[in-house]
């Protein structure tokens, strides 16, 4: 592996370990109106929607720079990919 890949890796599985599933879970609708737990593919999309909100909400606020506001969404996202990603390794 090369070198300059290697922090970003590390980035992804630091924050990979770090996101608890238990926080990542939610309930989903299914067709009849019934609770039921959601699907990884739906808890990715949630999180994702989650993420872009918070960004929003970070941009509204004007008390980050850009720079910041661009970390903390990548970040955001990057969890979402660990926790996509995590329980079927």
């Amino acid at each position: 592996m090369k070198k300059k890949y290697l922090i970003p890796v590390a980035l992804f599985l630091a924050v990979g370990i770090l996101v608890s599933r238990d926080e990542a879970a939610a309930d989903c609708v299914d067709w009849s109106g019934d609770s039921r737990p959601c699907t990884q593919v739906e808890q990715f999309d949630l999180c994702i929607e989650y993420a872009i909100d918070a960004a929003d909400q970070r941009a509204e606020r004007d008390d980050d720079t850009v720079l910041m506001r661009f970390l903390a969404f990548n970040a955001d996202v990057a969890a979402c990919g660990a926790s996509f990603i995590l329980p079927f390794v």
